[in-house]
């Protein structure tokens, strides 16, 4: 109820009307309205010609006068279009081809209190399980993962494969982890870091089940450029739980007792209070969606930050003007025209027509579409645009990029042609990407994403030149086709070290080379992260 009520107020505070002057017209209709009812009023009165007495008598329907009349009724649906004309707005109008792209960082507690068992089978497991919930609601969109406990550390950067970034969240323990504690702070000045470098404001979703209370202090220094933009979901419960480990033992206090771990509302009220908005763990998909909502909502206020265009939403008034423009064909209005209305939609509509045809009747195909896309079916919007761009981001949503290469290629803005490049990518043709990367750099020179992917698409082609010609060299066979996974490796060459940053290319190539457990490879990479920054102290 409280998210609500400050969803409410936070779109009552930038409602506004994009064409304002049509607001004028709503005293004209009130006025008219008034000169309807006069008017009507001294008809039936045939004031002179029938004396008072008898003329009540003698009319028709003489009560009809005090009820609500089919002008009364066109007057409000006057006044609904006219609202509606003014382009009622409280919501940034989002780019579709972003709309759930942002970026989010999810940073996990990964300490022993996570293993407590008070949340079914531990709140490390059920953490992780939210955090593929998750995931699953966001499907194409970049997420990275940080693990912290005494300190933090990158698990995976920001990539759109959930497969890779799912092995590595199965092989998260408290074990791993080089020092114990509890360092939300630095948690979340590590995502701030890599949010920093993107061009999109993203989000930082902090799974943890409580935060120490000489943390609070620094996440509040942290506020100005942080809290505006994170979440956390708090897994746990206040009556807590006894601390297993995997092999079932029990962890044991420094006397010797059975350790137990609870959740303790007085600091969740601090992270509140620090602008951090908290939500609880339930065993439905309820606390999955109210995380989706809030990165959204933190998605708008950027987008408001960047002065975007507002959502007209005006168009929610036309049902109910139409609804009551069809009671004027008719002199009064009763409840068999109702009954027949409710028979023509049931029985009275011939089988060939369909559910599209009615919906031509009222949107126009990319309303539909647009419907289609905030319903989830991406698939069935991209037969429904008419518009080339909104068609080519709906099937490059359903991952069909070769629709989406015929109609991004039919925009011709620069917009269109950084898409298009997105949708070769799609389908691993990288000289054309590039192509398409360098013509919308050529119609917008500004286009910071274009410049972005334009030279990681020069990186990897001249990558696989590279390993083309060394193959030629050595004379070997090889193989038949080298090929560069742009969405898992960026293709990138890796080297592994200790100064070396995990990527998504450096993790599967050492994960090719050696055999071992991702545990045992995230062990190692924590313990080398850790080593580096005590020398660097």
């Amino acid at each position: 109820m409280t998210e609500l009520l400050n969803a409410l107020m936070d779109g009552f505070a930038v409602f506004h009307f994009l064409r304002p002057l049509w607001l004028l017209a709503l005293p004209a209709l009130l006025v008219s309205g008034w000169w309807a009812r006069r008017r009507e009023r001294a008809t039936d009165q045939e004031e002179g010609a029938i004396a008072a007495h008898l003329l009540g008598p003698l009319t028709l329907d003489r009560f009809g006068k005090r009820r609500v009349r089919p002008s009364d009724l066109m007057v409000v649906s006057g006044m609904l279009c006219a609202v509606a004309a003014a382009g009622p707005a409280w919501r940034p109008a989002i780019s579709p081809f972003f709309s759930e792209t942002a970026p989010v960082v999810i940073a996990l507690e990964t300490s022993t209190s996570m293993l407590a068992t008070d949340v079914a089978p531990s709140r490390l497991d059920r953490s992780k399980q939210k955090i593929l919930d998750l995931l699953a609601q966001r499907t194409g969109a970049r997420t990275a993962l940080v693990a912290y406990a005494g300190s933090a550390h990158t698990v995976m950067p920001l990539t759109d494969d959930p497969a890779v970034l799912k092995s590595f969240l199965e092989g998260l323990e408290p074990a791993i982890m080089p020092v114990p504690g509890d360092e939300a702070a630095a948690a979340l000045a590590l995502a701030r870091d890599m949010l920093a470098k993107e061009l999109q404001r993203g989000t930082v979703v902090l799974v943890t089940d409580g935060v120490a209370a000489s943390q609070l202090p620094l996440i509040e220094a942290d506020e100005a450029s942080l809290a505006a933009g994170v979440v956390a979901l708090v897994v746990g419960t206040e009556a807590g739980g006894a601390v297993r480990f995997e092999d079932g033992s029990l962890a044991l206090d420094s006397v010797g007792r059975p350790l137990r771990a609870a959740v303790d509302q007085g600091l969740l009220a601090g992270l509140e209070a620090r602008g951090v908005p908290v939500v609880r763990s339930s065993v439905d998909q309820g606390d999955v969606m109210r995380l989706v909502r809030r990165i959204r909502s933190n998605r708008e206020r950027a987008g408001e930050d960047q002065a975007l265009p507002f959502r007209d939403e005006g168009y929610w008034l036309l049902f109910p003007a139409a609804l009551i423009g069809l009671l004027w064909y008719r002199r009064g209005f009763t409840m068999q025209w109702v009954l027949l209305g409710a028979l023509w939609l049931g029985f009275g509509v011939p089988e060939a027509a369909s559910a599209e045809t009615f919906l031509d009747l009222w949107l126009t195909p990319d309303q539909q579409g647009r419907l289609l896309m905030e319903r989830g079916e991406p698939e069935t919007a991209a037969t429904r645009f008419a518009d080339p761009m909104w068609r080519g981001v709906a099937a490059y949503r359903a991952g069909d990029n070769e629709v989406a290469v015929v109609a991004f290629g039919a925009v011709g803005s620069a917009d269109g042609e950084y898409n298009l490049g997105n949708a070769y990518v799609g389908l691993g043709d990288y000289a054309h990407a590039l192509a398409a990367y360098r013509r919308a750099i050529a119609l917008d020179p500004g286009h910071r994403a274009a410049s972005a992917n334009l030279s990681l698409m020069a990186e990897i082609l001249a990558h696989e030149e590279e390993a083309e010609e060394d193959s030629e060299a050595s004379g070997d066979l090889g193989a038949d086709e080298v090929k560069f996974d742009l969405e898992k490796g960026k293709g990138k060459k890796a080297r592994i070290d200790s100064a070396t940053q995990l990527d998504v290319g450096a993790a599967e190539q050492w994960m090719r080379q050696v055999e071992t457990r991702t545990r045992d490879f995230l062990e190692l990479r924590f313990a080398i992260d850790e080593q580096r920054k005590r020398a660097n102290e």
